[in-house]
């Protein structure tokens, strides 16, 4: 490391198959120039495909070379299921009562960045009862859990969490155990995303996905 010569290498592994456009392919993407100096570092990028690196490098503009497909490391945690669900329940702090687990993973939106705003709309269906979806967990003994972007600004008013059906995913917690969200999503018995990469992934475990949409005219 103190020789000169050794130039430092850097791997980016980045977070999964894009959905949706981004960067240099989202025309509202708020700043684009900011993105060039970072790319800029970056030797190698790890690909899924030839598809996925060419569908990224529009996005990012690199040297097409800097792709290596080896797939995504972080879906090898996807095939832990024997500890998945007691390191799921030990993050919520629950007792395991033979509960299913539906995981709410939602991307972020040109708005949810500039601006924050409270609501009780969990999916943003103008007909969303909060009631009604207690009433459905509660009779089929579903437990769901919102797991937001790093970046995703929205806050969520109290009530939806009031419910002992409805928690935040305990990203503190996670981070404090060092544990990765991969590790605990094979835990879960559904997916409802929108346009959120994790779709790609959670396929590999041939589980249900609800995609909720109501803005994709937008």
């Amino acid at each position: 490391p103190n020789d000169e010569t050794n130039e430092k290498i850097v791997i980016d592994t980045w977070h999964g198959f894009p959905l949706k456009n981004m960067f240099y392919t989202d025309p509202h993407y708020f700043n684009k120039n900011s993105i060039a100096p970072f790319w800029k570092q970056i030797d190698y990028s790890l690909s899924y495909s030839d598809l996925y690196s060419k569908i990224v490098n529009k996005s990012i503009k690199v040297d097409p070379e800097n792709f290596v497909i080896t797939g995504s490391p972080r879906n090898d945690f996807l095939f832990n299921e024997n500890i998945s669900r007691a390191l799921l329940l030990k993050l919520l702090g629950k007792e395991d009562n033979g509960q299913k687990f539906i995981f709410f993973m939602p991307t972020f939106r040109k708005a949810d960045v500039q601006n924050t705003y409270n609501s009780s709309n969990l999916f943003g269906f103008k007909d969303f009862n909060i009631d009604s979806l207690e009433s459905f967990l509660e009779e089929n003994n579903y437990e769901l859990i919102v797991k937001l972007h790093p970046i995703y600004k929205k806050q969520f008013n109290d009530v939806i969490f009031n419910s002992s059906r409805i928690s935040m995913y305990p990203e503190y917690e996670a981070n404090k155990e060092f544990v990765d969200l991969y590790e605990v999503l094979s835990a879960t018995d559904i997916l409802i995303t929108d346009y959120s990469s994790v779709y790609f992934d959670y396929l590999l475990l041939d589980k249900p996905i609800i995609f909720a949409t109501p803005d994709l005219k937008e």
